[in-house]
């Protein structure tokens, strides 16, 4: 604990999203680097495009959940961490997993959010029950117009066959060959960072955000909004928050400082110019 100030450690462990706690307007490094910035006694580590849905695992491409795990050893006892993930997994792949279906989405959430849970768990568990105060953060809502680095013409075809009735079969025929020819998607300039219709992804958010929201009060977990502050009162994106397609300014971390307040964790509580 910072005994000047009575402020304990804070650690954000995340994807790109974490960067809003230490910098404004750009992405920190990515593990093993670890980032401090304007609040007093913060650290945000990106782990890289990790989703939520996969954390569980003992090995994956991006290898997040040995990369979280490395960091026990650095964190000091006592320090609150936060996991925050879940947009990549909202934008994209939870309704690839409902095979771009309505019905389906909330189910894809709640497969997502236990294995993330899963993960959680693991890690209270490596790193000492009592050790941490461990708590979660619902991620921002992706922008209603994607930034073109992220679309391509290819993917408005996509998207337009997926709210077709049965364009979903297609759809994901159309994805699954893409994504086994990654020469041929870097040769059309195509990515793959989103899915679905608008509706359909923003849909994925609420849910997560909401199951999340259940998840962390019946494993006792800290929990952070980051979805429904930045919606306006008709549900639309609150644009003038973000400073790209998908990331939010730092501004809007000190726009949530009441909430970690009212957990007792006063380090965002000073003003950011």
């Amino acid at each position: 604990m910072d005994a000047a100030k009575g402020i304990a450690p804070v650690w954000i462990i995340g994807d790109s999203h974490v960067s809003a706690f230490v910098v404004n307007g750009s992405m920190i490094p990515e593990y093993p680097a670890v980032q401090e910035g304007p609040f007093p006694q913060v650290r945000a580590c990106r782990l890289g495009p990790q989703l939520a849905g996969t954390l569980h695992r003992e090995t994956s491409r991006t290898g997040g959940r040995a990369k979280a795990m490395a960091l026990i050893g650095q964190i000091p006892e006592g320090a609150s961490v936060f996991f925050m993930f879940g947009e990549i997994d909202c934008r994209a792949h939870i309704v690839r997993r409902a095979d771009h279906l309505d019905a389906r989405i909330d189910a894809s959430v709640a497969e997502a959010i236990d294995h993330y849970m899963t993960f959680v768990e693991d890690f209270i568990r490596a790193a000492g029950a009592g050790r941490f105060r461990l708590g979660v953060v619902a991620p921002p809502p992706t922008s209603a117009s994607l930034d073109p680095a992220y679309g391509h013409p290819a993917n408005d075809v996509l998207r337009r066959l997926s709210a077709r009735p049965k364009g979903h079969r297609a759809l994901r025929i159309g994805r699954n060959f893409l994504r086994r020819h990654s020469g041929l998607r870097q040769a059309i300039g195509l990515t793959l960072n989103y899915a679905g219709t608008e509706q359909q992804r923003r849909r994925a958010g609420q849910a997560f955000a909401e199951q999340l929201r259940k998840a962390a009060v019946h494993r006792d977990l800290m929990f952070i909004d980051m979805h429904d502050p930045f919606l306006t009162p008709a549900a639309e994106v609150r644009a003038d928050c973000y400073w790209d397609a998908i990331h939010l300014k730092q501004s809007a971390v000190t726009e949530i400082a009441p909430q970690f307040e009212a957990l007792g964790i006063m380090n965002f509580s000073g003003t950011v110019g």
